[in-house]
């Protein structure tokens, strides 16, 4: 379905189907409808560039105007259906001014029924409130994204007056509130190892709470809610985004929101931070909450407290809890203090239940393994580990086994062990039944014939792994060293992190076409294909799209 458009033959006055020879002229007007329906949304996403909702928006318009210029029967029906121009667009165009045609064309011809806006602007224009003036008893479903906060709230004030009528109908809110319009969502910055002076994002209006309490899903990003006394009873899906909540106490009012939130099925929270203060005023156990139809908590780059505060808070149930491990999940608010080897702090998760791992490789990490090997030994109810953009060599296989069973000597120097006996009463470690690796590349074919001793320590039952020629080595090389910069607190240094480029003469050690790697990857599958239930072969190139939705989670979608 999602190749039609690109099949279709064009308009021709001179060559137009005939309808008795047409088999889908046959069909009635309802059935092609819903074809052209289904065609228009079946997104076939191979590439992390189709994942923002800009680009889902213009090619479900493009696909609707292809399929509308075929023939005189095919825009009969298109032109007919209500159903197929439900979608409104408010997009601003590259060119500058607006172009409010395609937007009243779809208004007129979607008469009657439920309706869906999106919008993607830098200057709103008068045209824009217009409509939601005019149709804010008709939309479902609003997504909005803007590098003004301003402009989204007066946008919003239409909204709030018809909910404050009591006769709202939205069902799904969805706000953006990002410096950049580009493809990735502004992030706050990471700390690394120096206080980083936060202030709250930029506050919704008051009376949006009165429109979020009928809703069914909520996405706000880059923008604040006053969560004190907000009903939440109504939400199954609540997505956080890039958003600084303010003291911890704006978190801990989240949380007692949240309690209300027992229809809540999806909660995803994902660079929420907290100004770094009034920690030490609220301890761990004061609040606890139950969502019984919880399905999935996503967690993804969030500091050790505000971790450890969400996961002592839910309940554990019978949810699956998904975390992102960033650089700021090495970070904790209460001293600024930043380590990739926090086994003191990462030991205190392991109480917790935490089930699927993800892991991104940043441009340039030396210590990644580490990384890897800390957070698997500090959470051992981990059963599914996700790798993203790895350097695939022995150090990086060597970490996905505990201490005693250390896979090879070849490759591995002696901090390799030292490393691992710094935790001298560890939690425990990872049983992995599933494990996946994609979007990598590998110096050494010969390190990955140790997979099968690495499977060996784990009960795998799911096996994927993306390797490609692509390497990032030459480019993205760096060394880290300590910096110790004047505190302001007397006897204190903070390590940070400081990162420059390789010299010229610094070589990339030797890749491999994507031929070689496929023949050495069928040596292992061969190998592997009696002891392992499934084997999944994943995209190799960094371009590709990646498999796992966690390393797409910084793009706004629709």
């Amino acid at each position: 379905m999602s190749s039609i458009a690109n099949v279709l033959p064009r308009a021709d006055p001179d060559n137009q189907f005939v309808k008795d020879e047409s088999l889908v002229h046959q069909l009635p007007d309802e059935i092609l409808s819903d074809i052209f329906f289904l065609a228009m949304y079946s997104l076939d996403i191979t590439h992390p560039s189709q994942f923002p909702s800009l680009y889902t928006t213009r090619t479900i318009y493009r696909r609707l105007y292809n399929f509308l210029g075929v023939c005189t029967w095919w825009r009969r029906v298109i032109l007919s259906s209500g159903s197929l121009w439900t979608l409104i667009p408010l997009i601003e165009p590259s060119s500058g001014g607006w172009v409010p045609r395609t937007t009243q064309l779809s208004l007129e011809r979607a008469a009657g029924h439920r309706l869906r806006l999106v919008a993607h602007f830098s200057n709103p224009q008068d045209f824009i409130f217009g409509i939601l003036s005019r149709h804010a008893s008709q939309f479902d479903a609003i997504n909005i994204r803007s590098n003004s906060a301003d402009s989204i709230c007066n946008l919003l004030a239409p909204l709030i007056k018809n909910a404050e009528s009591g006769s709202a109908s939205i069902k799904e809110l969805s706000l953006c509130h990002s410096e950049s319009l580009g493809d990735e969502i502004s992030r706050p910055p990471a700390g690394v190892g120096q206080h980083v002076n936060f202030h709250a994002s930029p506050p919704l209006p008051l009376g949006v709470n009165g429109l979020i309490e009928s809703l069914y899903a909520l996405r706000i990003s880059g923008m604040n809610v006053n969560f004190e006394g907000l009903s939440l009873k109504t939400l199954t899906n609540i997505r956080l985004d890039s958003l600084v909540l303010g003291p911890k106490l704006s978190l801990v009012k989240f949380t007692e929101a949240l309690a209300s939130a027992t229809q809540l099925r999806t909660l995803e929270l994902i660079s929420v931070l907290t100004i770094h203060s009034g920690w030490e005023n609220i301890s761990i156990g004061d609040v606890s909450i139950s969502l019984p139809n919880l399905e999935h908590l996503y967690l993804d780059d969030l500091n050790l407290d505000t971790l450890k505060f969400i996961l002592a808070t839910i309940s554990s149930g019978s949810h699956t809890t998904t975390l992102n491990w960033t650089h700021r999940c090495c970070e904790t608010a209460a001293d600024g203090s930043y380590t990739s080897t926090n086994i003191v702090f990462l030991r205190k998760l392991s109480r917790f239940n935490i089930d699927v791992l993800l892991f991104r490789r940043q441009p340039g990490e030396i210590s990644f393994h580490k990384y890897i090997y800390y957070v698997l030994q500090a959470m051992p109810s981990v059963t599914t580990l996700c790798l993203d953009l790895v350097y695939l060599n022995y150090e990086v296989l060597d970490a996905l086994v505990p201490v005693t069973r250390n896979i090879t000597e070849k490759g591995l120097h002696t901090s390799a062990e030292d490393y691992k006996k710094q935790n001298d009463d560890p939690p425990g470690f990872a049983q992995l039944t599933n494990l996946y690796i994609c979007r990598s590349h590998c110096h050494d074919l010969d390190a990955l014939r140790d997979l099968p001793q690495v499977l060996a320590s784990h009960r795998i039952q799911e096996l994927g792994i993306g390797i490609g020629p692509e390497c990032d080595c030459k480019e993205h090389h760096a060394r880290a060293y300590p910096n110790r910069p004047p505190s302001s607190r007397e006897g204190r240094a903070y390590r940070s992190l400081v990162y420059r480029s390789p010299p010229p003469e610094f070589q990339s050690p030797p890749t491999y076409d994507q031929e070689t790697i496929d023949s050495e990857m069928k040596h292992i599958w061969d190998a592997l294909e009696n002891s392992i239930p499934r084997l999944v072969r994943f995209p190799g190139n960094s371009s590709d799209m990646p498999p796992v939705f966690g390393f797409a989670s910084h793009i706004w979608q629709l």
